[in-house]
């Protein structure tokens, strides 16, 4: 398997392990009558967290030194992470009125969100050749 399409999978795989974990936190509080917007932020935060571990050290591992230290990625992941935390509640909302499934609307929104994440992350966790 490719190096690309190692990370992929790699990435699919631990996204998928954060939906799970930011889908169970976001139902968990809105079932406990938090507004939809405020539980997408710590859901959200919730898996931004796991998955700036993860990736770091498993998705976008290889050879190489890191092309930024783990300063730069920190902050550059804190970056990415803000920008996601300011737009992915607006698009759920959007979504969410848009038809009458809230997960659905999560999901949607999620979708749209991991795209332009793994595009952000793959540049961010990238390595220099060794």
């Amino acid at each position: 398997m490719s190096h690309e399409l190692r990370q992929v999978a790699r990435y699919a795989l631990v996204g998928g392990l954060l939906f799970g974990l930011d889908l169970l936190v976001f139902l968990a509080l809105v079932r406990v009558g938090a507004h939809v917007a405020p539980a997408q932020l710590v859901s959200r935060s919730t898996g931004a967290l796991a998955g700036f571990v993860l990736h770091r050290a498993w998705t976008f591992s290889g050879d190489g030194r890191y092309a930024h230290g783990a300063t730069g990625q920190g902050a550059g992941y804190v970056a990415l992470i803000l920008a996601n935390l300011a737009l992915s509640p607006l698009l759920v909302t959007l979504l969410a009125r848009l038809q009458p499934s809230l997960v659905a609307a999560k999901v949607l929104a999620e979708v749209v969100m991991v795209v332009s994440t793994f595009l952000a992350s793959r540049r961010l966790f990238r390595r220099e050749p060794a």
